[in-house]
């Protein structure tokens, strides 16, 4: 969520304007791909990103504008893929600091049988009751 609320437009931008000419048809052609592409990887039971398709779609559409490879911008498409690739490594590596800020302020801190400090079976509503579960076996401990 902080990431979509500071660097959205961003993405928005680079994917509407820096990658290839995109117009309502375009846009429509990406769209429609980004939608199949995600519903089929669903259907086989695949892992799939739709930023990932659309930016698929995206260089797809481009390629059949009639110009072929010219259209596309590949030096921005390199950046974007070093970013994919890039950003598990780092999200590991900030996950790794933040664990190890906060372990010293939670050893001998114990959850009661029968409590969870997060209970979540899918649903944002059952993943809030959780926490005040959570908030509980913490003030008991």
């Amino acid at each position: 969520m902080v990431g979509l609320a500071l660097f959205g437009k961003y993405v928005i931008h680079t994917v509407g304007e820096n990658i290839t000419r995109v117009t309502p048809p375009r846009g429509y052609s990406i769209e429609l791909g980004t939608a199949t592409s995600v519903l089929v990887a669903s259907f086989l039971g695949l892992p799939v990103s739709s930023t990932h398709c659309t930016i698929g779609s995206v260089v797809a559409v481009g390629l059949c504008n009639g110009q072929g490879s010219k259209s596309i911008k590949w030096g921005m498409i390199r950046n974007i893929f070093v970013s994919w690739v890039l950003t598990v490594p780092l999200a590991g590596l900030v996950s790794a600091m933040i664990y190890a800020c906060l372990r010293p302020l939670l050893q001998g801190v114990e959850v009661p049988a029968g409590y969870t400090l997060i209970a979540c079976n899918g649903t944002a509503a059952a993943c809030l009751g959780g926490l005040g579960n959570a908030t509980r076996a913490l003030r008991m401990a």
